[in-house]
């Protein structure tokens, strides 16, 4: 949601969600149960990473874990994410049929696609370059719309980058390494196009 609609009260939801799943969830010894640790009259809690008729919890918390980290910066997110994936890394040699959502949520982990629009959403031109970015099928795309690159977080790889000409602006971001700074619609297409 925060991704969608750039609204800080979601990141701080996140944050307190995350809180109580530390709380009640962890295993000290890696991964997350199914259950929380008040749940009356368990005769086990399990804990797995394998996905039934809904994606695994381990799975999905990896993914959001990992997004938290590009959003943030917080680098708790990214030891969090790690380990997830070494307490269950010996289930992908085993059988990985179910575990798709923990793969998806390494790999977001390893190659998400930050995109960054430098500009004000409700700008015509910042609204056409999202209208872009929204008509690709982007699943490891990791959105910031920001004003100014001093709000996004320090390791970001586009911190410090700037507006072209004062007009709202993207780039899109690999590992560490950023585009050239476009502000057309049709350039971002033909960048995220080869993403």
């Amino acid at each position: 949601m925060f991704e969608s609609t750039q609204n800080e009260a979601y990141l701080t939801e996140a944050n307190a969600r995350i809180d109580e799943i530390e709380a009640h969830y962890r295993d000290p010894d890696g991964g997350y149960f199914f259950a929380a640790d008040d749940t009356p009259n368990l005769i086990t809690r399990t804990k797995t990473a394998n996905d039934n008729a809904t994606p695994s919890g381990n799975g999905t918390l990896m993914g959001v874990f990992a997004r938290l980290y590009y959003l943030t910066g917080d680098d708790s997110y990214r030891a969090r994410a790690e380990s997830i994936e070494k307490t269950f890394a010996g289930e992908v040699a085993r059988n990985f049929f179910p575990l798709s959502t923990l793969i998806n949520s390494s790999e977001l982990m390893r190659r998400a696609l930050q995109i960054v629009v430098l500009g004000d959403p409700s700008d015509p031109k910042a609204q056409a370059l999202l209208n872009t970015i929204g008509r690709h099928s982007l699943p490891d795309r990791i959105l910031s719309v920001v004003p100014s690159p001093d709000t996004l977080p320090k390791t970001h790889p586009a911190a410090g980058k700037t507006r072209l000409d004062t007009q709202a602006t993207a780039y899109v971001c690999k590992g560490t390494v950023c585009s050239a700074p476009v502000t057309s619609p049709e350039e971002l297409s033909r960048l995220l196009a080869g993403a």
